[in-house]
């Protein structure tokens, strides 16, 4: 019995920990340099979600090869400034063969975003500047990734590529946390952990 009251002492000593880092009340990590893609679904029915997926395939197709080798976000502002229209043009192309009658509306700003994962990295909330395409009345679930440094845009076989900027999101993280964003990843790890040894001791 001391050992699973242990056990408990030490989970809840933990997420007393993380919660600061996590709570909407705190100060909350933004990357300046960040640049997000975000494209919300008319709604959760099957076909809306999967038109979702397929709008998201032909952006990324489409826009892909001009702003993968991009080194800068500054370019790809400019970019998505000067193409938003033509975007929405694709989106509401794809409505229109799916034989839907919503439309799509595309804008470049920002928007405040909640925590959220991506792969390994965690993404605090907070403000980030996106590319935001809403289909229809945009109730419906959201498919998101980093759009700079350009993880959606960087084939996941090419190890070297995708860890790099891999490495260049945690680093802008980073700066703008009190807590490393690895270290976050540690202190999740013992969470982890600590469930494990939990529902161990009342087996």
């Amino acid at each position: 019995m001391r050992k699973s009251v242990l056990y408990i002492l030490i989970l809840a000593l933990t997420v007393c920990f993380v919660y600061p880092q996590t709570s909407h009340d705190a100060p909350q990590a933004t990357a300046d340099g960040l640049m997000r893609i975000h494209v919300v679904a008319n709604s959760d029915s099957p076909e809306d979600q999967a038109l979702k997926i397929r709008i998201k395939d032909r952006i990324i197709g489409e826009i892909g090869s001009q702003v993968s080798g991009m080194d800068n976000k500054q370019n790809l502002l400019d970019y998505l400034h000067d193409n938003v229209d033509r975007i929405e043009k694709i989106a509401v192309q794809e409505i229109g063969e799916a034989q839907n009658k919503y439309g799509a509306k595309a804008e470049v700003g920002s928007f405040r975003f909640p925590t959220r994962s991506y792969g390994s990295l965690v993404l605090p909330a907070g403000e980030y500047q996106a590319l935001r395409i809403v289909l229809g009345e945009g109730k419906g679930a959201n498919w998101w990734c980093v759009m700079f440094p350009p993880l959606c845009f960087v084939d996941t076989k090419n190890g070297v590529a995708y860890a790099r900027d891999q490495k260049r999101v945690e680093e802008m993280l980073a700066e703008g946390d009190e807590m490393p964003v690895r270290a976050r990843f540690r202190v999740l790890e013992l969470i982890n952990e600590s469930r494990v040894k939990l529902a161990e001791t009342f087996r």
